[in-house]
């Protein structure tokens, strides 16, 4: 029969390797995650890289730095506008709203008064951020990918549940590779 002391050194040691095996698996699932962000980066910057090339936007490499995409993403959409005689500013009202998001965030919140009203703040200029965006990739499909509501629906979608978050971006990239159905985009 086993002394008391070897059954809780088996017991400690089958919790230890648990834990282990537990932080092993949280290691990879970070990993993936991030491996998932950077894939989705990646087509996201490059489908609005080609927007802004196909509908030739300036300064086009915008899309590659990460706050100033939103720059692009309201660009493309303020381009599609202008050619059916509409004037909108997406482009820099997103380029202002994401830059008060995630430059504002680490100096709003050290203020203790200001934490509270901040983070009712960061979750209501969150969502403005996201309709916007949404709005914009609406009219970018209706351009480039008429008749397919699934890229828009897929998008939605992946935007809210980021189970696979490369999902938008390999959307967005797909819908990229076509021209714009207007001929006055063309102009």
């Amino acid at each position: 029969m086993q002394s008391s002391v070897s059954v809780d050194a088996n017991i400690a040691a089958l919790f230890a390797s648990l834990g282990v095996g537990f932080a092993f698996f949280i290691f990879f699932f970070i990993l993936a995650l991030v491996a998932m962000a950077i894939v989705a980066y990646i087509f996201q910057s490059l489908a609005f890289y080609r927007f802004m090339l196909n509908r030739n936007i300036e300064n086009a490499f915008l899309a590659w730095i990460p706050i100033v995409r939103a720059y692009a993403v309201g660009k493309v959409y303020d381009d599609i506008n202008e050619k059916q005689g509409k004037k909108t500013n997406f482009g820099i009202i997103l380029l202002i709203l994401n830059c008060v998001y995630w430059l504002g965030a680490p100096f709003l919140s050290k203020v203790s008064i200001l934490a509270f009203v901040y983070a009712f703040g960061q979750l209501g200029l969150g969502l403005a951020v996201f309709v916007l965006h949404l709005i914009c990739f609406n009219l970018i499909f209706k351009k480039y990918a008429p008749g397919n509501s699934t890229y828009f629906v897929l998008t939605i979608i992946f935007s809210i549940i980021p189970i696979v978050p490369f999902i938008p971006g390999l959307c967005l990239l797909k819908a990229s590779k076509n021209q714009p159905v207007s001929e006055t985009d063309n102009e």
